[in-house]
């Protein structure tokens, strides 16, 4: 916690700023305004926890940090708050790695460290022991025999470790760039010489329900779980493909958590994926179950389940679960766009004392609803220029479910739409985001013949 105390007999006002330092996407920044009257007041910097989270989440490089400074008039405190407190460097020429940690881990309090195959993640991890002397812990670990070879190899600490180290070694360096499998993918890779090679495999992968790479998926899932999924270039491969995402939705059985650690962790924004996928993806998934033996009417069902567990987390299952399974007009619910306006001036009421409306891609937005075919109903909602962001976000999100629009209309800047997407649709998710999403969406799948 911090405490953050005004001048003496004043108020004033604390701004916290969180930015995002990375070598792969352009730094940017989220503030938020603090009004401290007279005596001091207490906050929690794991407030921040799931924003911190998000920001590194649109970041591929796992050294992107995020920076948290507290400011008024002049910069009071900086904070830096990285993925992992501790890091393995070598191996060096008699093969021994060094536990590199921060200075916040005790001296001779190094968590044990294992290493898995990325070729092969069913097969057991192998222990890297450490050197000791006298019975305490050196920090050097020494890389056995059998890693030496059969890599890559991802390097990890127990799951109940405070300290998180991460690090894959042995890759290989080779241009080959079409294989048929994840495990095979996972053996080609490396990060400058072959950085895409998931990807071919995960496109095919959308398309085939059946492929191994599902089942590569799901040990993952449930062997690795307590690993941040950006320590593997698979899961970052999958996030990037919307159909592919759709897919794993139902055949690694997400739930609501993990469709969350999805949309913090990558960036996964599920309104990506448009209608027609998800009535894709839905049919398929029923007649594999089926095609596996189990009765129609028990796949329907274990279907149904699956979008119902999961509605919370994407909005598309909230509204249209009926129209996924028959995409007919008499499954979409007609409501006016003026009832749009409805929900804006709640809106507008129910924030008026905020200081701070986010206005990410407020300019992009706005030109873009200007050059669509939207009555006058939405193009005139907001009142205001600060709630043009706000107001128009929805709209094109709707836009891009029905297959009207792609995401990189606005920007190439895909990191940081993600995030500007996630801070404006949460501003006011329940209250204006999702009614109005769901409203524009039924109303453009109706236009559609």
């Amino acid at each position: 916690s911090m405490t953050l105390t005004p001048r003496p007999d004043s108020r004033e006002q604390f701004f916290i700023c969180l930015e995002l330092i990375s070598q792969d996407v352009p730094n940017f920044r989220r503030y938020y305004p603090f009004t401290v009257n007279k005596q001091s007041q207490q906050i929690s910097l794991y407030a921040f926890e799931e924003d911190i989270q998000q920001m590194l989440g649109t970041a591929i490089n796992q050294d992107a940090f995020v920076r948290i400074r507290i400011e008024t008039d002049q910069m009071l405190k900086q904070i830096d708050v990285v993925r992992y407190n501790a890091r393995l460097e070598g191996p060096n020429s008699i093969g021994r790695l060094e536990v590199v940690a921060d200075r916040s881990v005790p001296a001779g309090n190094f968590p044990g460290v294992s290493g898995m195959r990325l070729d092969d993640p069913q097969a057991e991890p192998v222990a890297v022991i450490e050197r000791m002397s006298e019975g305490v812990g050196m920090g050097v670990f020494e890389i056995p025999m059998k890693m030496m070879k059969n890599g890559p190899w991802l390097l990890f600490p127990p799951a109940e470790s405070k300290v998180k180290v991460w690090v894959a070694e042995n890759s290989l360096e080779t241009n080959e760039s079409s294989p048929q499998t994840l495990h095979a993918a996972a053996k080609l890779f490396h990060p400058k010489h072959n950085p895409h090679v998931f990807d071919g495999v995960i496109a095919t992968m959308a398309e085939d329900l059946s492929h191994s790479g599902w089942d590569y998926l799901r040990t993952l899932k449930d062997r690795f779980s307590t690993l941040p999924l950006s320590a593997f270039e698979a899961w970052k491969s999958l996030a990037a493909n919307s159909a592919a995402m759709a897919v794993a939705v139902f055949r690694l059985e997400f739930d609501p958590d993990f469709c969350r650690r999805m949309s913090n962790e990558l960036a996964v924004i599920w309104e990506t994926v448009d209608v027609h996928t998800w009535v894709y993806v839905r049919r398929s998934q029923k007649k594999l179950l089926v095609e596996k033996g189990l009765p129609e009417e028990f796949a329907e069902k274990v279907v149904q389940d699956r979008i119902k567990s999961v509605s919370e987390s994407i909005p598309c299952f909230a509204h249209l679960a009926e129209y996924l399974k028959e995409p007919e007009h008499q499954n979409l619910q007609q409501v006016p766009y003026v009832f749009a306006k409805y929900c804006f001036e709640d809106l507008r009421r129910n924030h008026a004392d905020d200081q701070r409306w986010p206005e990410w891609f407020k300019v992009e937005l706005t030109n873009w609803i200007h050059q669509q075919d939207f009555p006058d109903e939405l193009k005139r909602l907001p009142d205001v220029g600060f709630s043009r962001a706000v107001a128009y976000l929805p709209i094109f999100m709707a836009a891009i479910t029905a297959g009207k629009a792609r995401f990189e209309d606005l920007t190439p800047s895909l990191p940081e739409l993600k995030l500007g997407a996630r801070v404006l649709s949460d501003f006011d998710r329940y209250g204006w985001y999702e009614p109005t999403y769901s409203l524009v969406l039924s109303n453009l799948l109706l236009q559609t013949e």
